[in-house]
């Protein structure tokens, strides 16, 4: 993974296409506004925060706290921080679309196609094009930190 300074954001891009990566991160401040040209899922395992999306005019800052996943798009623009008494354990899951032999045009939502496919029982808390929050997503935390283990 390499990460590129912009203007004001940084990019982050994968090394190779074909992997799916699992990371496990402490954030106890905060994670600069970046974006990546890959999908994000990012599941929060332990304490409480903010998680903000900033694609043009259109600013969103939603509170996050254990057991609520994130879904995002590739190319959104978006940060993390931590309360700081109780830091951020998160599970981030990347990957490039393309591994799963998706076939679409580069203006088709995927991560509005994961979460039907995946979480059709679960109402997301907030949904937009940009990204997905789904509060109390607990079904996942097993199978994430199982992942990691792995």
């Amino acid at each position: 993974m390499a990460t590129h300074t912009g203007d004001r954001v940084n990019t982050i891009t994968l090394s190779t296409k074909d992997d799916i990566i699992l990371q496990k991160h402490r954030i106890a401040d905060a994670v600069s506004l970046h974006n990546h040209e890959f999908v994000e899922i990012a599941y929060i395992a332990e304490g409480r925060g903010f998680h903000g999306v900033a694609e043009d005019a259109d600013r969103q800052v939603s509170p996050i706290q254990k057991g609520d996943l994130i879904m995002l798009n590739s190319h959104i623009s978006h940060w993390y921080s931590a309360d700081r008494e109780s830091p951020l354990i998160i599970y981030n899951c990347i990957f490039d679309s393309n591994i799963l032999n998706y076939s679409s045009e580069a203006n088709d939502n995927f991560v509005n196609i994961i979460y039907n496919f995946l979480f059709p029982q679960n109402p997301a808390s907030m949904q937009t094009d940009q990204f997905i929050l789904i509060h109390n997503a607990l079904c996942v935390s097993g199978i994430l930190k199982e992942m990691f283990d792995e």
